[in-house]
């Protein structure tokens, strides 16, 4: 028997064993809504491994490093209720997607397309979740359109300085 089919099978009785004692709340740090976080953590772990362990295919550690980033997110979301995390859910979509290639990159290929995508993606993602946030935070008088005229003149003003001090 291949070691990725006994892998596989071990993997399926465990989540079904959880979702049994789930069922009858011999579990009570893992909710309904939980679940699925600790689900998809154990599935990234497993993608991961098999990259450790066996196949040595890079398409393993993206599909791990997607499915690691969504299960701790999930978990977290579902644990530490903030309406923060609801703000910045496609955010951490996208940069799921960036641990992934990040993971690909480092252990499996030195593919400086993919750090560039990864990179891309980790900016737009951050730059996305501060700007909701901030969004969020923001008192209502203050309207946002200052925000990216405040940005050129502070640039502007750090700019003159700079030249002026040489």
């Amino acid at each position: 028997m291949k070691k990725s089919n006994v892998f596989l099978g071990g993997l399926l009785v465990l989540i079904g064993i959880l979702a049994i004692l789930h069922q009858f709340s011999y579990l009570g740090f893992i909710s309904s809504r939980s679940m699925v976080g600790f689900l998809l953590l154990i599935i990234g772990v497993a993608f991961d491994l098999s990259y450790f362990i066996g196949k040595k295919n890079s398409s393993n550690l993206i599909a791990g490093g997607i499915l690691l980033t969504l299960g701790i997110f999930y978990i977290g979301k579902s644990y530490f209720y903030l309406y923060a995390l609801s703000a910045v859910t496609w955010q951490i979509y996208t940069f799921s997607i960036a641990v992934g290639l990040y993971q690909a990159y480092i252990f499996a290929n030195k593919d400086k397309g993919t750090l560039i995508a990864a990179t891309i993606l980790t900016v737009v993602s951050i730059f996305s979740a501060v700007s909701n946030i901030f969004r969020i935070m923001m008192p209502i008088w203050f309207n946002r359109s200052f925000i990216f005229p405040i940005i050129l003149i502070l640039a502007g003003i750090y700019i003159l300085f700079k030249n002026f001090r040489n």
